[in-house]
Protein backbone atom coordinates (compact mmCIF):
# COMPACT_ATOMS: atom_id res chain seq x y z
CA UNK A 1 0.00 0.00 0.00
CA UNK A 2 2.88 2.48 1.11
CA UNK A 3 4.12 2.93 -2.71
CA UNK A 4 0.39 3.52 -3.91
CA UNK A 5 -0.91 5.62 -1.11
CA UNK A 6 -0.38 9.93 -1.17
CA UNK A 7 -1.39 10.78 2.12
CA UNK A 8 -2.81 9.66 5.63
CA UNK A 9 -5.90 7.40 5.12
CA UNK A 10 -8.82 8.81 6.31
CA UNK A 11 -10.19 7.74 9.47
CA UNK A 12 -13.34 5.88 7.84
CA UNK A 13 -10.62 4.21 5.59
CA UNK A 14 -8.20 3.69 8.81
CA UNK A 15 -10.91 2.23 10.84
CA UNK A 16 -11.86 -0.31 7.58
CA UNK A 17 -7.99 -1.45 7.55
CA UNK A 18 -7.72 -1.50 11.31
CA UNK A 19 -11.02 -4.18 11.18
CA UNK A 20 -9.25 -6.02 8.33
CA UNK A 21 -5.98 -6.67 10.24
CA UNK A 22 -8.36 -8.06 13.38
CA UNK A 23 -10.08 -9.95 11.12
CA UNK A 24 -6.28 -11.49 9.45
CA UNK A 25 -5.39 -11.41 13.60
CA UNK A 26 -8.28 -13.55 14.56
CA UNK A 27 -8.30 -16.39 11.78
CA UNK A 28 -4.11 -16.72 12.60
CA UNK A 29 -5.34 -20.11 15.26
CA UNK A 30 -7.02 -21.13 12.55
CA UNK A 31 -4.21 -20.85 9.87
CA UNK A 32 -1.67 -22.06 12.26
CA UNK A 33 -3.44 -25.43 13.08
CA UNK A 34 -4.27 -26.18 9.22
CA UNK A 35 -7.54 -25.39 8.98
CA UNK A 36 -7.86 -22.93 6.03
CA UNK A 37 -11.45 -23.52 4.70
CA UNK A 38 -12.75 -22.52 8.45
CA UNK A 39 -9.93 -19.33 8.08
CA UNK A 40 -11.13 -18.67 4.89
CA UNK A 41 -14.96 -18.63 6.06
CA UNK A 42 -13.75 -16.74 8.88
CA UNK A 43 -12.29 -13.88 6.98
CA UNK A 44 -14.75 -13.38 3.78
CA UNK A 45 -18.15 -13.91 6.06
CA UNK A 46 -19.81 -10.81 6.38
CA UNK A 47 -20.12 -9.49 10.15
CA UNK A 48 -23.16 -9.30 11.96
CA UNK A 49 -24.48 -6.07 12.92
CA UNK A 50 -24.46 -5.04 15.72
CA UNK A 51 -27.67 -5.07 18.54
CA UNK A 52 -29.19 -2.09 19.69
CA UNK A 53 -31.92 -1.53 20.85
CA UNK A 54 -34.21 -0.97 18.29
CA UNK A 55 -33.33 -4.81 16.68
CA UNK A 56 -36.05 -7.07 17.77
CA UNK A 57 -35.29 -10.13 19.26
CA UNK A 58 -35.73 -12.95 17.41
CA UNK A 59 -39.07 -14.69 18.25
CA UNK A 60 -39.28 -17.34 21.35
CA UNK A 61 -39.20 -21.17 19.75
CA UNK A 62 -42.01 -23.12 20.13
CA UNK A 63 -42.16 -25.45 22.93
CA UNK A 64 -42.47 -28.78 22.26
CA UNK A 65 -44.83 -30.87 23.77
Amino acid sequence: VVNYVLHKASAEHQAAIDASLQRCIDALPLIVHGDMARAMMQLHAKPKPPRTEETPDAPPAPRRP
